[in-house]
């Protein structure tokens, strides 16, 4: 009669929570973990994205599924490399606090902005210490951006006004790892800087109420049926709150309509 044996399974992580700073706790998600598992860390040293040797850092607590251990409180801020070592066997390696992109957009949408006008970029580790830095590339060379604002979770950039039209690769660091640092983040679409418009006419003209007391909707198609009839430009709305009552509908009649045309 044969019997079966039962295989340890080597450690794997699924997931890992970051930014984490020196002094603080990285979760790992995943599976294979046991009471001898270690957390092995290891520090990106140089420009070349070369790590440290490994560190071994022993468990806060652990589970079947998680673990949790603390980044050495002497190292730098920085990207670390993380496994899971378990006796014999050694997880795959994941990268820590490497900016993470969820998406990007320009004043002309997403993934889509003019000549002169900026770039935001959503997601996490994107910046540590105001370091951060987002280039464009394409057969031209490289063209850094200066930065407007820069946090953890959020970048915005300017564009160079004579930044010639055409699709750029966009890539980020957030000033660790040098040139190893940077994550490709896809491509953006560069439009001709923005025609000044013609005409810009504020609803406060046709009586409208910034206060939102009463409804401003008659002062609104009013300015809009008058640029309509010079043939375009801007209705603007300076600060305050505006009422508008009826329904905001583009080429369909209803009572009291909004339209804009």
């Amino acid at each position: 009669m044969n019997k079966k044996v039962k295989k340890s399974l080597s450690p794997v992580i699924f997931w890992h929570s970051d930014p984490v700073a020196p002094d603080e706790t990285v979760v790992l998600s995943g599976a294979g973990f046991g009471s001898k598992s270690v957390v092995e860390l290891a520090l990106q040293s140089d420009d070349d994205g070369n790590f440290s040797d490994w560190q071994s850092v022993k468990p806060l607590q652990w589970t079947e599924n998680s673990l949790k251990a603390v980044v050495p409180a002497a190292w730098p801020q920085g990207v670390y490399k993380c496994r899971v070592r378990e006796n014999d066997t050694v997880s795959k390696e994941v990268l820590i606090n490497l900016p993470d992109i969820w998406w990007f957009q320009g004043d002309d949408g997403v993934n889509r902005t003019r000549a002169g006008a900026w770039l935001r970029i959503m997601g996490k580790c994107l910046d540590f210490g105001n370091q951060a830095q987002v280039i464009l590339s394409d057969k031209s060379g490289e063209h850094s951006l200066e930065m407007v604002d820069r946090s953890c979770y959020n970048l915005e950039a300017s564009i160079p006004s004579e930044l010639a039209p055409g699709i750029y690769q966009v890539k980020v660091s957030n000033g660790h790892g040098g040139k190893a640092g940077f994550v490709q983040c896809g491509e953006l679409e560069v439009l001709p800087a923005a025609q000044p418009d013609k005409r810009q006419l504020s609803v406060l003209e046709y009586g409208a109420d910034p206060t939102g007391m009463s409804d401003s909707t008659l002062a609104v198609v009013c300015a809009t049926e008058r640029l309509s009839s010079l043939g375009g430009g801007t209705v603007y709305f300076p600060r305050g709150r505006y009422r508008i009552d009826s329904i905001l509908r583009s080429g369909t009649f209803i009572d009291s309509p909004l339209w804009i045309p």
